[in-house]
């Protein structure tokens, strides 16, 4: 849509830039012209090229061909020039006021210095239309609007040197009826004050965001397309998107175990699911909180005015007349608030509508005079008139413009500035669909530098900044914010929301910042946003005297900067140490202890989830434990969630178990008691996760198995137990890859064995050997666990099954079959490395049992006769072994310890 509009006056075309939006500013025929959006007006004036009329079209249309009443077909432009009530004198102060501000320095949030803007220079060239623009467009562009931008700048030194100023006036005596100007204020003096209430209503009514969060009931589920809105934000981001001024929470966090992927045996489970992996300890900060704007609101009727062209004798008589016709809207109004009639509302319309007529020509008459007081006077009727007539750019000009220039000791040039206030607020709330319009904040941060600047003693200024600075923040324009905030002086009662808030404001900036980039916060910025929000929190704490929410979104901030810089006990205490003791006094459910606050369950998992990382950076595995499991009782055992948090613990946990050296009860125990919590509800836990918890256990106890007896053992038997079991619930899953089956039951048989589950361990073999009897893996295993039963009951019997095989019909064959069967396979053709360790280690252990059954025989002789045998069989096969085979030195001490015994 192109911003081309026309002077009402002369017919001159301009082209505007979005900046010009919602600022006063001088044709060059000399009227004082206020440009808008086309879309905020009900009905408006469009002038014809073809015809040189001008027409009616709907503010709706914008940017649609319409075909006028003459004929032509036109494109409704996006913007309008409007006259305000003014002349060449109002216009030449409002470019006088821009050229000041334009040779200003605008400074950031952060205090920089920038550039100013260079005044934009009057554009001769023609404008080209397009073939598809409104006919408008043929009209030559002489020049470009100069607008007065809004400040960026927070001295307010600067802005009161530019708001003070004001021409000079006529030295001409000024005449005018002090009880009619008087009473149109008095009439005006209550709706004036209802107006102001509405215009900071906002503020003083407002929740903070988080608290504003805790109306969502099902909210969790909706989309962002239900609200009309598309959310094109940052991925990350969109867990924390909520509705400004509604609360609802479009994100969802049903995250957890079920969405791991399947992992190989010895991979750990990603902790990456939860999102709780980050620049430090697995700690990452949450996204920024983003704000989608609902629609915008439907704009009240616009009442049309009524033009009067009556002649009056003098301006006196005017002023009389046009106070007559303003004490017939007041009777009316009072009318029709009582009797709720139809007609009699209508009727106050129509007065409405009358009243800004004739008042217009009494304007212009004033102003032709230079008569400055009857000026101020009409211009107050006319604002508070505009704003009941829903003419609200009309009412914000007029309003601000008596404010700045009007006498101080008039009350009604202060309520006029409320006026203007009231109504900039009322087109800010029509345009919320719409992120990137902030022309109605700026205008609104204009008037608030008007009434700071002239009435600095008042402390209605407090709440108007604090409303402008939430007002930028709901716009996602936390760095305005900021700045809006430090307006409210040391002095003020509000001094300390104000600091926390623009502290708070600042490290959202950051987030934002870090989210876009992906960069870290830099340290200095994290301590100086930290100094802020502490400063501001001790103040508000000592103010207060009980909890609140704002003091609980201070303290997360802070624990979070203190995380994200190395200082989890730090970040622990501003979560758990009194006097706040905040974790134990906040509550997320309505039912829940009335005592304490309530709060938002995002917040309250947000705060768990910086004590979990600053209790596992800290080493302390239980506490982090302690805090998964508080949550789980705050919020209720989400499951999946929950899982995930105890797998990033239990890694941990896993990793300190492996290390070399003692393990104590303490952490053996604490990993058991996550490890079960985990399989509580096996059936939301994954196959993968699952096998992760079986290696991890496995290799757990193959860690401590070569520990010695006392003490040691019994964790690595105790693992193993917990490895086998795993792995067998892993196996009976239906969606358990069966080309995996094999090696798992291994690995299990294997775990059983070493737990000291020995028959059960042989009968799993058995099952398995009696269809595949010649897999050499399980034969090994079979003469394995013979091995070991024969060892731990010492009994001779054992050893020649082990030897052997059992007798009967069992497919287990014993060491014995095993080392003929593997020497012919190792030097036949299809032989492999792996035949070659299986033969040495099946070849040991038979010369290791016949060894041990020689050594039980009672009778002497026998004894020394079968010892003799097996050294001498040992001795030739030690002789022809690779000295540098790791199987050497085994056997060679094997031989020595038989040489001993003989």
């Amino acid at each position: 849509m192109h911003r081309v509009a026309t002077c009402p006056k002369c017919r001159t075309v301009y082209e505007l830039d979005e900046d010009d939006i919602g600022h006063l500013m001088e044709c060059e025929c000399g009227a004082a012209l206020f440009a808008c959006h086309a879309r905020t007006l009900e009905v408006f004036n469009l002038f014809c090229v073809d015809c040189g009329i001008e027409h009616q079209v709907r503010g709706a249309d914008v940017g649609s061909v319409v075909e006028l009443v003459c004929g032509a077909s036109v494109r409704v432009p996006s913007v309008v020039l409007r006259l305000p009530v003014g002349g060449h004198d109002l216009a030449a102060r409002a470019a006088s006021e821009w050229r000041k501000q334009e040779m200003g320095v605008a400074v950031d949030v952060g205090g920089a210095n920038q550039p100013a803007r260079h005044a934009r220079e009057n554009d001769d060239s023609s404008h080209e239309a397009k073939p598809d623009e409104a006919k408008t467009n043929d009209q030559s562009v002489h020049k470009k609007v100069e607008s007065r931008p809004v400040s960026a700048s927070d001295g307010r030194s600067t802005s009161d040197a530019r708001l003070n100023s004001r021409s000079d006036r006529s030295s001409e005596s000024r005449r005018t009826a002090p009880s009619q100007r008087n009473l149109g204020s008095t009439l005006g003096i209550f709706a004036v004050a209802t107006l102001f209430i509405g215009a900071v209503a906002m503020y003083l009514l407002r929740e903070p965001p988080s608290q504003r969060r805790l109306n969502q009931t099902k909210a969790t589920s909706q989309s962002s397309r239900s609200i009309g809105i598309e959310t094109r934000r940052i991925p990350e981001a969109q867990s924390s998107l909520v509705i400004a001024g509604t609360g609802l929470n479009l994100g969802s966090q049903n995250t957890g175990v079920s969405s791991l992927p399947m992992a190989r045996v010895t991979q750990a489970p990603s902790g990456n699911v939860a999102g709780v992996s980050g620049r430090r300890g697995g700690y990452r900060l949450p996204p920024p909180t983003i704000y989608a704007l609902p629609e915008k609101k439907t704009p009240r009727q616009r009442i049309a005015v009524q033009v009067w062209k009556s002649s009056f004798p003098n301006l006196q008589s005017a002023l009389e007349t046009a106070f007559e016709k303003y004490k017939r809207v007041q009777k009316l109004k009072e009318q029709a608030d009582a009797s709720n009639s139809p007609t009699d509302m209508k009727e106050y319309q129509k007065a409405i509508a009358g009243a800004i007529g004739l008042i217009e020509q009494v304007h212009e008459l004033a102003v032709a005079k230079s008569a400055n007081q009857e000026i101020a006077t009409t211009r107050y009727l006319l604002a508070f008139l505009y704003l009941k007539a829903g003419m609200l750019p009309e009412a914000a000009v007029v309003g601000a413009a008596l404010a700045r220039w009007g006498e101080l000791a008039d009350p009604s040039t202060k309520e006029a500035g409320l006026i203007a206030l009231a109504a900039t607020q009322e087109l800010s709330d029509l345009h919320w669909g719409d992120e990137g319009d902030l022309g109605e904040l700026r205008q609104m941060e204009e008037i608030a530098n008007i009434l700071q600047s002239r009435w600095p003693d008042d402390r209605q200024n407090d709440l108007i900044w604090m409303n402008l600075g939430y007002l930028y923040e709901a716009f996602n324009q936390p760095q305005y914010a900021v700045r809006i905030y430090e307006n409210i002086l040391q002095s003020s009662e509000h001094y300390g929301t104000a600091v926390l808030a623009s502290g708070m404001s600042e490290w959202n900036v950051l987030r934002q910042q870090q989210a876009a980039t992906g960069k870290a916060i830099d340290s200095e910025d994290r301590k100086r946003v930290k100094q802020r929000i502490a400063k501001g929190l001790r103040l508000v704490e000592q103010r207060d005297g009980e909890l609140m929410v704002n003091h609980v979104d201070a303290r997360l901030a802070l624990a979070q900067i203190d995380l994200i810089s190395g200082k989890p006990e730090m970040a622990e205490q501003w979560l758990t140490v009194e006097p706040s003791a905040l974790l134990s006094s906040i509550r997320v459910r309505d039912d829940d202890d009335e005592s304490k606050l309530l709060i938002d369950e995002a917040v309250a998992r947000q705060l768990y989830d910086v004590l979990f990382h600053a209790r596992k950076e800290m080493g302390d595995t239980k506490g982090a434990t302690q805090a998964i499991e508080d949550l789980a009782v705050l919020v209720g055992d989400s499951g999946e969630e929950m899982a995930t948090r105890r797998i990033t613990l239990l890694k941990s946990a896993f990793e300190k178990l492996k290390e070399r050296g003692e393990m104590h009860n303490a952490d053996f125990e604490s990993a058991k008691e996550m490890s079960n919590r985990i399989m509580q509800d096996s059936s939301v836990v994954p196959t993968a996760t699952v096998l992760w918890l079986g290696e991890s256990w496995a290799q757990v106890g193959e860690r401590n198995s070569s520990a010695e007896p006392s003490g040691q053992n019994k964790f690595a038997d105790e693992a193993a137990r917990l490895a086998a079991e795993f792995f067998d619930v892993a196996i009976k899953r239906n969606d358990f890859p069966k080309e995996s089956l094999q090696a798992v039951q291994l690995r299990r048989i294997d775990l059983l064995r070493r737990s000291g589950e020995v028959m059960q361990s042989l009968k799993q073999i058995e099952d398995m050997l009696a269809n595949e009897p010649n897999v050499f893996t399980l034969q090994i295993a079979a003469a394995q666990c013979l091995q070991q039963v024969a060892v731990k009951y010492e009994r001779s019997s054992d050893l020649v099954a082990a030897i052997e095989g059992p007798s009967g019909f069992s497919p287990i064959w014993g060491w014995g079959k095993l080392v003929t069967t593997l020497h012919a396979t190792r030097y036949s053709a299809s032989a492999t490395p792996r035949h070659t360790e299986q033969l040495a280690l099946a070849q040991y252990n038979l010369f290791w049992c016949r060894y041990q059954l020689a050594f039980q025989i009672k009778d002497p002789e026998e004894k020394q006769r079968q010892l003799t045998a097996v050294e001498k069989s040992l001795a030739k096969t030690v002789a022809i072994m690779d000295k540098k085979s790791d199987w050497y030195v085994r056997y060679k001490n094997l031989l020595d310890q038989i040489s001993s015994s003989s």
